[in-house]
């Protein structure tokens, strides 16, 4: 449940061109190009991660909204309209990546190596229609720990000059 929670978070957080950071940092600060978050998942570990294309004096105001939408969700969690709406992209996206035979095929062959109990595509998607906003904000809490993020920068940037 909690993988699928976390996708229903990211989906909220980046995941899409309705969410908050893309919202927050792109449409209404025009402080990135892209921004997005997302998740990996395996069978013992994973990550979480924001991800941004953005110029160089942006970073440290995009590193700020960032946190601050990272913070709002794990006090007060989401709206229902946000929690709707989130399993509703969730839902076209996922039916949409199988719509052919090999598409299918690659879910099942991922499901078998990745996952710890191998659920049909069915069974996958009412688990996300359980998902609440206390599982948002549980999952917010246990994956957002400021002493273990890491900020990775890829420019002409100093380190002094970040600020986290």
């Amino acid at each position: 449940k909690e993988n699928y929670a976390e996708g229903v978070l990211n989906t909220i957080l980046g995941g899409s061109m309705s969410s908050r950071l893309f919202i927050q940092i792109r449409e209404r600060r025009g402080l990135a190009y892209m921004i997005r978050s997302g998740s990996d998942n395996f069978r013992d570990t994973g990550y979480v991660y924001v991800r941004a294309g953005l110029e160089a004096k942006n970073i440290n105001k995009a590193i700020e909204v960032i946190k601050k939408e990272i913070e709002r969700i794990c006090e007060k969690g989401v709206s229902k309209k946000e929690l709707a709406d989130a399993k509703t992209h969730i839902r076209g996206a996922f039916t949409l990546s199988l719509e052919d035979s090999s598409a299918q095929a690659n879910y099942y062959a991922s499901e078998a190596l990745f996952s710890k109990n191998m659920e049909d595509p069915e069974e996958r998607l009412q688990k996300i229609e359980k998902i609440t906003n206390e599982d948002i904000i549980k999952v917010a809490r246990e994956v957002f720990k400021w002493n273990q993020m890491r900020v990775a920068i890829i420019g002409n940037v100093e380190k002094k000059d970040i600020k986290f």
